[in-house]
Formats: C-alpha cells, structure tokens, sequence
C-alpha cells in the first residue's frame, strides 16, 4: 500500500507534528504512534501553556481546545495508519511461515526429518524463544516429545530436560488440554497456571508466555505442537488462525506419508508373493507392452523380469503364438474379462 500526505504550507507550522508521528507509526506500529502522540502533545501542551507555539490564543482555554482537538485527530489518523501497516506484516508474517513450513513438508521424506525445520521456522518467524512437537502413544494413551528447539541465546537445561522425560495424559499440562479440547490454548503466564506440572521449571529458568495447537486430520488429533517465550504474552488472534491452518497442513502431511507407507507395503507383500508362486503371472499396458513380470513366466523363455518388462508381448512370445491369442487381447481392451486355453 502508498500513501502520500501533502503538508500544508509553512503558514500551519502545526501539521509537522505529522512527521514524527509517521515515523513512529511506520517504525514501531501501534505502540509507537501512541508513545509518539503522548510526547508530542505533552510539549505541545507545555509550549501553549508558556505562550509559544501555533495553538497559543487570547484566550487560554481556547488555545487548549484547539490544541487537544487538533492533537487527537493526528492521533487517530497516525493510529489507523499504523493498525493497517501492523495488519500487513502480520499477514505477510504468516505467508511466509507458512510459505517455509509448506516447503519443508514438500522436501522431507517423514515428518521426523520436517520436525525440526517446522519448529525451528515457527518459532523464528512468530517471535518464540522455544518450542516442542508432541506424539500420541495410541498404546499408553499419553503424548511425549519428540522433537525440541531454541533460540541460541535461551539457556533451559532443566526445562528440557524435564520436558524429554514427562509424558502426558489428556487434560494434564499444556499438551494434555490441547490434546484434550482439540484446540489452540494460549496461556499468558506459564508459571503462574496450576495445571502445568512443569511450571515450577519454567519460573526457575524464565520461561513465561505459552501457546499450544493440535496437529489434526478432520477431528481427530495426531499430535501436539507447543510455543513458549521468556516473555508475557497476550493471545493473538492472528497467530491462532495461522496455527490451526499449519496444525491441519501437518495433519495432511502424516496422513498422505501413512497411506504412501502402507501401499509401500502392500507392493512388496504382493511382490513377495508374485515372485515365489509357480504360477505365470503378466501385466501389461494398453499397447502389450509389459508393464510387470513374474519370474516364473520370465523363466519360461529362459529370461529374467528386467529382460522383460518394458518389450511387448509379440516380441516375447513371437508374433505366430500372439496371433492365436490376438482375439482374446482384443476382447480384453474393450473391457471384457476372458478365461481360455492355448
């Protein structure tokens, strides 16, 4: 977005005030246009209440009124502009979190070796200190970690320590009630909750603000990812959105890797059986071209599978045998099953 202020001319020395808080509201975003305002109108106040400046009239109350009015539209306009300005970062924060958390996925063969860069990523680019990803044990019916990661500067032996050999129940701790509920839960002071065994760990080493989302497929919960700074930290809406949008892309993610695993292991159990059967078994596409092999049917022309597949039928088994079966072929690209002798 552009935006162009024209200042009047030099005869309303009053509208300069517009630059600093520009610069407050560009730089600092919201907090700085108020902290902006608050210093400018206090010198404001102390030049008219001395007799100088622009808002300075014969009368002194008039002189405070137009100083307060005049002050408080700036004031409004420099806070609208630096609440657009702190929406765009935020929606650019989160494409961009979730830009590298999509690549990540996209690279990693498991979500074991996305796990770190997923953390890592997150908690880099939304301005956390340290952060875990928790598995479900189905068998024991509790969540343990799995994968941990900091910012160089934290020091928290002792936290990570604890957190590698806690497990927990649903309900229990900050994974326990996301796991629990479903949903993102936001705690503004971890040591100050009572339902966080870990908290008394967290207080020692300076670990404050807290955040916890599910990582889901439809309604179910497969996991636990949880955020943690050395500062307090109201919820924000924003990144509870962006949360559960990453919470549901990694539910994909392990869904898509579970069903690639299991047709990985349906191809071998039905390669393994294949092979060692002494029936002849073929596949081939719809130009006979061999798409697959057994090595019992290979074996009977004296070859092996990778000798065969790739080659059609009539140059395998001869273009006279393939005629006296020619008929039966055709009847089968058209969609028809056949059974016969030859």
């Amino acid at each position: 977005s552009y935006f162009m202020f024209v200042l009047p001319p030099s005869s309303s020395p009053e509208y300069m005030t517009m630059l600093p808080l520009l610069w407050a509201a560009f730089g600092f975003g919201q907090r700085g246009a108020v902290t902006s305002a608050l210093i400018i109108s206090g010198i404001a106040l102390v030049g008219t209440l001395n007799g100088v400046g622009p808002f300075v009239h014969a009368n002194p109350n008039e002189s405070l009124l137009h100083l307060q009015s005049f002050m408080g539209t700036m004031a409004i306009a420099a806070l609208v502009l630096a609440s657009v300005i702190s929406e765009s970062k935020r929606a650019e924060q989160r494409l961009q979190v979730q830009d590298a958390i999509s690549r990540s996925l996209a690279e990693s063969p498991s979500l074991k070796d996305a796990a770190p860069i997923i953390i890592r990523v997150l908690c880099e680019r939304a301005g956390w200190d340290w952060g875990a990803i928790w598995s479900i044990d189905q068998a024991a019916k509790e969540l343990r970690c799995v994968e941990m990661w900091h910012i160089p500067s934290l020091q928290v032996p002792q936290f990570e320590a604890d957190t590698k050999q806690r497990r927990f129940a649903r309900g229990v701790g900050l994974p326990g009630r996301v796991w629990s509920s479903g949903k993102p839960v936001w705690i503004r002071d971890f040591p100050a909750d009572n339902n966080l065994p870990r908290a008394p760990v967290a207080a020692k080493e300076g670990l404050h603000g807290a955040f916890g989302f599910p990582i889901k497929l439809g309604g179910e919960t497969l996991g636990v990812i949880e955020c943690i700074s050395r500062e307090v930290r109201a919820p924000d809406d924003h990144f509870l959105q962006m949360a559960s949008d990453i919470g549901g892309q990694i539910g994909q993610f392990m869904e898509r890797k579970r069903v690639e695993n299991d047709l990985r292991i349906q191809r071998f159990q039905l390669r393994a059986v294949t092979e060692v059967t002494p029936e002849m078994l073929t596949q081939c596409s719809r130009d006979l071209r061999f798409t697959f092999v057994n090595r019992a049917h290979a074996q009977m022309f004296g070859l092996t599978p990778e000798q065969v597949i790739g080659r059609t039928v009539p140059e395998i088994i001869g273009a006279e045998a393939f005629e006296t079966i020619r008929h039966h072929v055709e009847t089968v690209l058209q969609g028809q099953p056949v059974e016969y002798e030859a």
